[in-house]
């Protein structure tokens, strides 16, 4: 079976809908399924290092021009010529643009949902609700996003599915990790309190140092991780208004993160939104106790108080309390990093994800060859 995979641009492997990625069309049986990628954009990492399918590029820069309508049309075209049965669509203008004109040319639509729709407008929402008719299958990854997916697109519950995100289990000896190069700022007899992000707004990465701030004021022994890509000037002036410039580090983008969380006493996420964190996955896995906000799929793996605690968005206060009360209880922090660590295995595991894709293609597949024996069938 052949699949085409569609996405707006890639930009490495590293970021968490394109980490997925990788990992699904990696791991993907071979035997039964022949995957390639397409992408609006091209992507300077796959230029560099290449990807496991082939991969073209439509060098799409417009949604709605003249030529983007007739580099759609030619690419559903050639699909249909090249007998792909199904497309799965991953990212917002992809999804958006391209569903009609794959269902005109009779080709299976399969998107991705894997947020909580930070970035719907009204006008996005017009054309998702009507793209809805043309999908055949929606796959979110946690159930706050199937229901988020509902409500906003409208697309039908029964089209639905949820699969969580699948994470292969880190390696757990991180001697000579690369990762680990020139890292003093982590260990060093203080405490290590560590987020994961790239720094975004919707990541609120200052409710964190704030929080940090209070915390400071009770010990001392503290210090701040924050891992991630991005312009950090703002936060880092943040740290200085507070006089915590010296005990806030940032790393910049790290290829290799989990050597890098083992090292944290708390891991952190305070996002404002989110479908289903990667960092959290990685948290658990790593044995990190975690505090994070209560919203989206973080409900989902943290169930507050057993496999750690969840605070509403933007509470400082409580959030500075929480990281605190784990810092100060060692031993509980370390139960529920176990019970974190049993739970994240059974949620997110790897074979799971793909086993259960591969259900999903094989069985799209089936209905519409049932569905084309019953249109030929001379009985009827």
């Amino acid at each position: 079976m052949k699949i085409m995979y569609l996405m707006d641009a890639y930009r490495d492997p590293y970021a968490g809908t394109e980490q997925q990625l990788y990992n699904l069309i990696d791991g993907l049986d071979r035997s039964r399924f022949t995957p390639a990628l397409t992408l609006f954009r091209p992507s300077a990492h796959i230029d560099q290092y290449g990807f496991p399918c082939p991969v073209e590029v439509l060098n799409i820069r417009r949604m709605f021009s003249p030529r983007t309508l007739i580099t759609m049309i030619r690419f559903a075209l050639a699909l249909r010529r090249e007998h792909y049965r199904l497309v799965h669509i991953f990212f917002n203008d992809a999804s958006i643009l391209a569903p009609v004109f794959l269902k005109i040319f009779g080709i299976r639509v399969v998107i991705s949902r894997r947020d909580m729709g930070f970035w719907y407008t009204p006008g996005k929402l017009a054309i998702l609700r009507g793209n809805r008719f043309f999908i055949d299958r929606v796959i979110a990854n946690s159930e706050a996003v199937k229901r988020v997916t509902h409500d906003k697109e409208r697309v039908p519950l029964e089209k639905i599915q949820v699969i969580y995100n699948g994470h292969a289990q880190p390696a757990t000896n991180p001697v000579d990790d690369s990762a680990l190069e020139n890292s003093s700022y982590l260990k060093n007899g203080e405490k290590v309190i560590g987020i994961v992000a790239n720094i975004r707004p919707v990541k609120r990465i200052d409710d964190l140092i704030r929080a940090f701030g209070l915390l400071r004021r009770n010990r001392t022994d503290v210090k701040l991780v924050i891992v991630g890509s991005g312009d950090t000037g703002p936060l880092q002036e943040l740290a200085r208004e507070l006089d915590l410039a010296d005990h806030v580090h940032f790393t910049g983008a790290k290829t290799d993160i989990p050597p890098i969380i083992r090292q944290f006493d708390v891991g952190v996420l305070c996002s404002e939104s989110e479908g289903l964190s990667n960092a959290i996955i990685e948290y658990m896995q790593c044995g990190v106790p975690v505090v994070c906000t209560d919203t989206g799929g973080n409900r989902e793996l943290v169930q507050d108080g057993e496999t750690g605690y969840r605070v509403p968005v933007g509470d400082i206060d409580m959030l500075a309390g929480k990281i605190g009360q784990l810092l100060e209880e060692p031993d509980r922090a370390a139960i529920m990093a176990h019970r974190a660590a049993a739970r994240v295995a059974e949620l997110c595991n790897m074979q799971s994800m793909l086993s259960r894709h591969a259900a999903l293609y094989a069985g799209l597949a089936d209905s519409r060859v049932n569905a084309g024996d019953k249109k030929t069938c001379p009985s009827e």
